[in-house]
């Protein structure tokens, strides 16, 4: 079954333009097996499949890199991992928080990181009202996490003034959810990545 998704993942990085080492591919198919296993027991995710897992939850997250690559990054209400897990892998020389308030979950979070050897993510368990990090983070990102017209007034105390807030959203959202930002379809997948930047 690895080898089988090491081949699918593999072409779908080529189709979408994304380059990863080898050693960074076996660590997103490692990942997909983690999630796999907990989520039977877990509920992790309505996802069932590691090929679905792979190609809605694992790519996705990868079609963000374009746009995050440069930045630091707080991944809000991580659940299982995503966006944070995947990026944390593609960008071991960036730093990943995962900020997770469900204990089971948070849990899950710091099994991956120990396992995969993520050395640039932290698992943050807490609830996002309750986070006050000694230094604002440059950018957050957060994956169906609130109403999107709530997100950057939710965010704003844990973002650097003039920092870049990041919301992946599904394709039926409606641009009109949004007060201010710009919008980017985002390459292979059916979503949408909403970029603001908070007041300077």
């Amino acid at each position: 079954m690895n080898q089988a998704l090491l081949s699918h993942l593999s072409e779908a990085l080529q189709l979408q333009n994304i380059v990863l080492d080898d050693k960074a591919k076996q660590k997103l198919v490692s990942y997909v097996m983690l999630l796999f296993q907990w989520n039977k027991t877990q509920n992790l995710t309505a996802v069932r499949s590691t090929q679905a897992m792979l190609d809605r939850h694992v790519l996705d997250s990868l079609a963000l890199l374009p746009y995050l690559s440069a930045y630091d990054c707080l991944d809000v209400g991580s659940g299982a991992g995503l966006p944070g897990i995947p990026l944390a892998i593609a960008l071991p020389k960036n730093k990943i928080w995962l900020l997770e308030s469900r204990l089971k979950r948070a849990i899950f979070l710091r099994r991956c990181v120990d396992q995969l050897a993520l050395d640039n993510a932290t698992v943050l368990h807490t609830r996002l009202e309750d986070y006050q990090p000694e230094k604002l983070h440059q950018a957050v990102v957060a994956r169906a996490f609130c109403p999107p017209k709530d997100y950057l007034g939710k965010i704003t105390h844990v973002l650097v003034p003039g920092g870049t807030a990041f919301l992946q959203v599904g394709e039926q959202t409606n641009p009109e959810s949004f007060n201010q930002g710009i919008c980017h379809d985002l390459q292979g997948t059916r979503g949408r990545l909403w970029v603001m930047a908070s007041e300077g």
